[in-house]
């Protein structure tokens, strides 16, 4: 605007009166615009109409520079701020960033570690369950050699007691079977009865047959006895026998 003002007044005829005046006018609001003023300050007021008008554009030239500049710094100022704002996010989110990076470096390090942890907890358990086994089927070795063991030793003296428990039924036996034969000996000899003591004649004959009836009847129930206690021995020592089987 102020090379059209200066070509404006170079094209103007040298014939008025007033142009020194207007010039210098003009000069001093050029200087005053370019000092940073608002408004321009004229010490001395125009004396020609033409002038008045040219001054009026300069003022409304300025103005509108000067706030078109007012604008201009408000808007440098708020992009300022907003990139002062944008910095200090951008600050914010580098140290977050950093922040998740050591995070995510010290995770890394934890499930590392972790995982040497945990083959070092898979290899010692791996071996404590085979220490185990090893020791279960030593224990189991061991354990079943005591068992069979002390059972033959058992079954040995079982059967030793056994034998002397038939050697001594069988002993039993015998001596039974001897008491019976010489029980029968005896029964089968025939005493002498003395008739003339006793007193009632023939009328005592009856008991003397009688007598000899319960005698006869007693030695009967003994030869019972002794063949169902014989029969009972037999059985037990069957019994024996077959359990000795079993064991064996």
């Amino acid at each position: 605007m102020n090379y059209q003002e200066h070509k404006a007044h170079g094209n103007e005829p040298p014939v008025q009166a007033e142009e020194p005046q207007v010039q210098d006018d003009e000069h001093r609001a050029h200087e005053s615009f370019h000092t940073g003023s608002q408004r321009m300050i004229i010490s001395s007021p125009p004396k020609s109409p033409h002038a008045n008008s040219k001054l009026e554009e300069v003022d409304k030239v300025v103005y509108s520079i000067d706030s078109r500049m007012i604008y201009m710094e408000s808007k440098i100022t708020s992009i300022d701020s907003r990139m002062l704002s944008i910095d200090s996010r951008m600050a914010s989110m580098d140290f977050k960033l950093k922040s998740m990076d050591s995070k995510l470096e010290e995770l890394l390090k934890n499930q590392s570690f972790m995982k040497n942890q945990s083959g070092l907890f898979q290899r010692t358990f791996y071996d404590k369950v085979d220490t185990l086994a090893t020791n279960v089927t030593s224990s189991q070795t061991t354990l079943e050699t005591s068992l069979f063991c002390q059972l033959a030793v058992q079954q040995y003296q079982f059967t030793t007691e056994l034998d002397m428990v038939k050697m001594q039924l069988a002993e039993l036996v015998d001596n039974f079977k001897k008491i019976g034969d010489a029980k029968k000996g005896e029964g089968g000899q025939s005493r002498p009865v003395d008739v003339s003591s006793r007193p009632g004649g023939e009328g005592s004959s009856g008991g003397v047959v009688h007598e000899v009836e319960d005698q006869s009847q007693e030695e009967e129930e003994e030869e019972v006895h002794e063949d169902t206690y014989r029969v009972m021995i037999e059985k037990d020592l069957k019994g024996a026998n077959g359990f000795e089987a079993r064991v064996v």
